[in-house]
């Protein structure tokens, strides 16, 4: 699955010969290729148990979902999903344990926060507005890829702010009004994802009840804003 081309090649063989066999049980393997989705994806499944994912979706399961959300999804957003739709429903989130969201319920969370949005359940409530990111408290165009699985998101943003980019990756807080600029766009994120695997910032760590983690809370290590909101940046960053 690449992210600049994005390839379907993901045997068993190939991952043994990129060194993604089942005993490298380790997060900061030297990656083969640093800007793959591919290699971040088995990355997971071999070292970080539990990490399974969707295959891919149809073209038209992805044109009914944006008709039914009345967007356009970006051209990488659409390769990617025809390439893994998600994580399975019991993945254990490779997101720095938070689960990339399958079709449909990137669309039942998009179309939940719309309904909160015209029920006035958020009232009069704004985010801090960025020059990147309008000041809503959640934005109609913003379509939910990531989940923590208690309402918060990364989300890929197509009405930026006047200093922002359509396809933008953003994170949204649900029970605070920060929203930050993660990546100008999902092959940007993936690819700096895979850049600091390659240099070792990301590292499997086990917690005194024996679960295995990321040793950054939803790898902000590496999006361009609200880096420490869960974790302090380590020395070698």
């Amino acid at each position: 699955m690449k992210i600049s081309g994005f390839s379907k090649s993901s045997g068993s063989a190939e991952l043994r010969q990129n060194g993604f066999s089942a005993e490298n049980r380790t997060a900061n393997r030297r990656l083969e290729d640093a800007t793959t989705l591919a290699t971040l994806g088995p990355l997971g499944a071999t070292c970080l148990l539990g990490i399974t994912f969707n295959p891919g979706a149809r073209g038209n399961e992805i044109a009914a979902a944006e008709a039914k959300l009345g967007l356009v999804f970006p051209a990488d957003l659409r390769e990617y999903l025809l390439l893994a739709n998600g994580e399975r429903w019991n993945s254990a989130g490779f997101v720095g344990n938070w689960q990339l969201l399958e079709l449909k319920f990137i669309v039942n969370e998009a179309q939940f926060m719309r309904k909160m949005v015209e029920e006035g359940a958020f009232g009069d409530n704004t985010n801090d507005a960025t020059p990147t990111i309008k000041g809503l408290w959640w934005n109609p165009q913003w379509i939910p890829i990531v989940t923590s699985g208690s309402g918060h998101f990364f989300c890929v943003d197509l009405d930026p702010g006047p200093e922002g980019t359509v396809g933008q990756i953003i994170f949204f807080l649900h029970d605070d009004g920060g929203r930050y600029l993660v990546a100008p766009g999902l092959r940007a994120w993936f690819a700096r994802l895979a850049e600091d695997f390659e240099r070792g910032l990301y590292e499997i760590v086990t917690d005194e009840d024996g679960y295995q983690h990321f040793n950054s809370h939803a790898l902000l290590w590496s999006s361009l804003e609200g880096r420490t909101l869960y974790n302090p940046l380590p020395e070698n960053v």
